[in-house]
């Protein structure tokens, strides 16, 4: 099996629809929402059990969603000024990855 993303997260999947999924309050200052991310992350325990001393956190965007990559990339920098935190002991980085489907997904993965 191959490993190296071990978190793949699609931050844009809200943006797709210009409905509400839930009731809207107001938007979440991405400051908040990367330090909400990681501190979630640090309670996977199964990220102990992996050997792994870097963390790489997968970002998806959708290229038919002009919207998304800058979405994505504005998601990545905010993590990016956490760099110093660690994840269950480990040290992160952030890689934009396209999403053109599962099988392309899984390539990406491996490469």
């Amino acid at each position: 099996m191959c490993l190296q993303y071990l978190l793949i997260i699609a931050v844009t999947m809200f943006g797709i629809t210009h409905t509400p999924l839930f009731a809207d309050n107001g938007d979440v200052p991405l400051e908040l929402q990367a330090k909400l991310f990681l501190t979630a992350l640090t309670y996977d325990k199964n990220l102990e059990k992996r050997a792994v001393a870097l963390l790489n956190i997968g970002i998806l965007y959708f290229t038919d969603a002009p919207q998304s990559k800058k979405e994505a990339e504005n998601f990545s920098n905010t993590l990016k000024e956490f760099k110093d935190k660690k994840i269950s002991g480990r040290s992160f980085k952030t890689v934009l990855l396209t999403y053109n489907g599962n099988e392309a997904l899984k390539k990406k993965r491996c490469s």
